[in-house]
């Protein structure tokens, strides 16, 4: 009896010793993967090849960070936004970009996993083609880009409405492009002028960056319509000329008053959620590295432009009769094939909700990155 109860004392250590090694170890907790896009131009401002993540350095909020891959961004689902001024500001410069939109929406949008939308704003923000993966739906969109008839009335909640540029950026990132996977990019025809946005060029800025959509603006001059500046006088004597607000309300259109004329069809779901405290739905992002300062844009709205674009990884082009739209639509499809997708772990420790900095550089002499300068976490549930 002995004998038996050592020997089933012995059997059942391996058997135990078995067992623990079958357990899986407990869950590490690890941090989180940035992946944010990059292109690389040389000295003539031309893209170049993928660069190895060898001939890079990264940096966030000031602190080294080691590259774990370089990858081309070409094979993610493209999502890609026309966001066009049709604002009395902007008649007559719509027909060119019309022909030339149709042309560039037929070279983006070769997958079937690529997607389109048109958007125009003036005195609101319409919605002409939601979301859609139909590219014949898409060009329908855009082939409907008109600039209006001069305003005989106006917009009694708004009256100082004429151009949400800021507006048009919010509601098409936050709404749109926020909500999606994959790249994301919006295409902006604006003169840089924005008159009665309730959302500040801060914030436009913030929500393209916080949903990672990259924008590439383009600067057309237009003019302003004498009839609907004659008009805007008689309706009102004491109204100044709307090109003295090259920088919009700063914070807003004092006393808001709900979106003019519904803009998305049956206004935006949820129209502004929370309201606009801080420029952000319930107090705004937490605040995190150090912003980009804004430039002073007074009276220059291709500057204005300027600053929406850089910090998302874009840039800003002018409309002249050299670089006509065409022109400039095949530089960004140019920009977007060579552009590449970079990514690095971020510590759990340095996660912090908010916004952080971001400085990618090249070691290959005479060349630059456009990245975007930063990029935001969001808070956990």
């Amino acid at each position: 009896m002995l004998r038996t109860a050592l020997l089933c004392c012995l059997l059942s250590v391996p058997l135990a010793a078995q067992t623990a090694s079958d357990t899986p170890p407990p869950p590490q907790k690890s941090g989180m993967t940035v992946s944010v896009p990059l292109l690389v131009r040389d000295k003539k401002g031309s893209p170049v090849p993928i660069p190895a993540k060898d001939d890079l350095t990264l940096t966030e909020d000031g602190t080294a960070q080691i590259i774990s891959t370089v990858s081309p961004a070409t094979g993610q689902p493209l999502v890609i936004g026309l966001l066009v001024d049709t604002s009395r500001g902007q008649r007559g410069a719509n027909a060119e970009e019309k022909a030339a939109s149709l042309e560039f929406i037929n070279a983006m949008m070769k997958s079937a996993q690529d997607r389109g939308f048109v958007v125009h704003f003036d005195r609101e923000v319409e919605l002409l083609q939601d979301l859609t993966s139909s590219k014949e739906k898409v060009q329908q969109g855009a082939s409907l880009l008109d600039s209006p008839e001069p305003n005989t009335g106006g917009d009694a909640s708004n009256p100082g409405a004429q151009s949400l540029l800021y507006d048009s950026i919010y509601l098409a990132t936050n709404e749109i492009t926020g909500k999606q996977s994959g790249r994301k990019v919006l295409v902006l025809f604006s003169n840089g002028i924005d008159q009665g946005s309730k959302s500040s060029l801060r914030s436009a800025i913030d929500t393209a960056q916080r949903t990672g959509t990259i924008i590439y603006a383009v600067y057309v001059k237009g003019d302003i319509d004498k009839a609907q500046k004659k008009i805007d006088q008689e309706n009102d004597p004491n109204r100044r000329d709307p090109t003295n607000y090259p920088g919009g309300y700063p914070g807003g259109y004092p006393g808001g008053g709900g979106y003019p004329g519904g803009g998305y069809p049956g206004g935006y779901p949820g129209g502004y959620p929370g309201g606009y405290p801080n420029n952000y739905p319930g107090g705004g992002y937490p605040s995190g590295g150090q912003r980009r300062p804004q430039q002073s844009v007074k009276g220059d709205g291709k500057r204005v432009l300027a600053d929406i674009a850089t910090p998302t990884g874009g840039r800003v082009f002018e409309l002249t009769k050299k670089e006509n739209a065409g022109a400039i639509y095949a530089m960004i499809e140019e920009d977007l094939a060579h552009q590449s997708m970079v990514t690095f772990n971020l510590e759990k420790s340095g996660a912090r909700p908010g916004f952080h900095s971001l400085k990618i550089e090249s070691k290959q002499k005479d060349t630059v990155v456009e990245a975007p300068d930063g990029f935001y976490v969001k808070e956990s549930d």
